[in-house]
């Protein structure tokens, strides 16, 4: 009986285990490659998409054009006549024009008018001036400005001889007569310089050097 009962115990089992099918064994115990493994996919950043900076277009600059100043609108300076100068000391007399010239000396951008005269003598000689115009005046009467040399005309007697002009300062070249000297025979020779300034022209330097034993050309 017993015998018996083990013996259906055995069949069951067999039956069992050939319903079920081989085991598969793991990948480890027959050394080959198991199946390959799925990717392992990063999940999406949450991070903001960088943008990319605009490019600035070049700030253009503009410059203004500074206006030039400009001078004074006059009609040439007109020459300058007898009646326009001073009168001579002496009825009768005429006044006699040595050098006339043109020079901007009163820095306005305008060209003015500087007269070098005297007056006819009989005897002697009258003693020189430089009457000076302002050039700003234009065509109608001229406008005198100063008058160079009559400050030392009593004293050097000055006889004009050449006169030039640097800006605002005019240097004037003269003969003339020393103290105690005769007016018939003039002996110095006489440098003057003169300078405008405002509205007015004063004498800044005066040279002189004597002449001794000859009478220099005047009249």
């Amino acid at each position: 009986m017993i015998k018996k009962s083990v013996a259906v115990l055995i069949t069951t089992a067999a039956l069992a285990t050939a319903c079920s099918g081989p085991s598969t064994p793991a990948p480890e115990a027959t050394g080959q490659p198991g199946p390959p493994s799925a990717p392992v996919t990063a999940p999406p950043s949450t991070a903001p998409p960088s943008i990319a900076p605009t490019p600035t277009a070049p700030t253009e600059q503009t410059t203004t054009a500074v206006p030039t100043p400009t001078r004074p609108t006059t009609a040439p300076p007109r020459k300058i006549g007898g009646k326009d100068l001073s009168s001579c000391p002496n009825a009768g007399q005429k006044t006699q024009v040595q050098e006339q010239m043109t020079k901007d000396v009163t820095g306005d951008g305008v060209p003015d008018t500087l007269v070098a005269r005297t007056c006819e003598a009989s005897t002697s000689y009258i003693p020189s001036t430089v009457e000076v115009f302002d050039g700003a005046a234009g065509t109608g009467r001229p406008r005198r400005i100063g008058t160079l040399l009559k400050d030392v005309g009593p004293t050097d007697l000055p006889w004009y001889r050449s006169m030039t002009v640097d800006g605002e300062t005019i240097t004037i070249e003269a003969y003339g007569v020393s103290e105690g000297g005769v007016q018939a025979c003039a002996d110095l020779k006489l440098t003057y310089t003169y300078a405008y300034a405002g509205d007015s022209f004063r004498r800044t330097a005066r040279n002189a050097a004597k002449v001794d034993d000859l009478c220099l050309p005047v009249g």
